[in-house]
């Protein structure tokens, strides 16, 4: 379960952040955010943390933090126009978020979905141009001494096998996940379904070669 985040019980965005997670306005630097806020119900700083959760939250129940950050930001926006991520207090809270308020399998599960994305951008960037996929090559300097070029093709040949390293690793990380958010579901009377559990092929998939 989420350490503090609860986004199960009647999950909706539109519902007060700080009712459904009354201890993280007593952490910094959220505090600094619920205590800054001068509206009666803390409304502001509910919709400005609920912009964070989008942001930052891996959870299956957050499908605008699942898309390409151009159309993230966008949706974001249309939920709440004000959101300002470069305001010093809640790009702190956006720094910290990750560390305070997700499980050590939601960290995971999102660090080797960055790797693995990663990579395969990487990939991609060698792979666009085959005449430049060289070898590695030793120009005498002189006496015993060589200056190694290294050549393209075995970069990339080293990036495939870091790439399928990453994804053996990722499906016991993935397994544990799902766990949590199967329980979590539970909890909030739902279940994932198919596409939610595809989800994260779904975004690797637009990294991949055509």
């Amino acid at each position: 379960m989420y350490l503090f985040v609860n986004s199960t019980e009647k999950f909706n965005i539109e519902n007060n952040f700080w009712e459904l997670n009354p201890q993280i306005k007593y952490i910094e630097p959220y505090k600094k955010l619920y205590d800054r806020d001068t509206t009666p119900d803390k409304s502001k700083s509910s919709k400005e943390m609920w912009c964070i959760w989008l942001y930052k939250d891996p959870s299956y129940n957050n499908k605008i933090g699942k898309l390409p950050d151009k159309d993230k930001k966008e949706a974001i926006r249309s939920y709440y126009p004000e959101f300002n991520e470069d305001d010093p207090v809640i790009a702190e809270c956006m720094l910290k978020y990750v560390d305070h308020c997700l499980t050590p399998a939601a960290r995971a599960y999102m660090s080797m979905e960055t790797a693995i994305n990663n990579t395969a951008l990487k990939i991609n960037e060698l792979s666009q141009n085959t005449d430049e996929l060289t070898l590695d090559e030793y120009i005498p300097m002189g006496g015993n001494r060589f200056q190694l070029i290294k050549g393209k093709l075995p970069q990339l040949m080293k990036l495939f096998e870091q790439k399928n390293k990453l994804i053996e690793q990722y499906f016991a990380i993935k397994e544990r996940f799902e766990e949590e958010q199967a329980e979590e579901r539970i909890y909030g009377g739902g279940k994932l379904s198919l596409a939610d559990k595809g989800d994260w092929e779904q975004n690797i998939d637009l990294y991949e070669e055509e």
